[in-house]
């Protein structure tokens, strides 16, 4: 009994760890890609006042 009760937590765990990391992974690309626009934006007003 106790083995199962193991098994289901240690699947619990992988599976939390998976989505969690998914979800890190989706809001990092998010942040890069926010961050590459503000740049380019910084990067066009500062040609525009040359």
């Amino acid at each position: 009994m106790g083995i199962i009760i193991f098994i289901l937590l240690g699947l619990l765990i992988y599976v939390l760890c998976k989505v969690t990391f998914k979800v890190l992974y989706m809001a990092l690309k998010l942040l890069a890609i926010v961050v590459i626009i503000l740049f380019i934006v910084k990067l066009g007003e500062k040609l525009l006042s040359l």
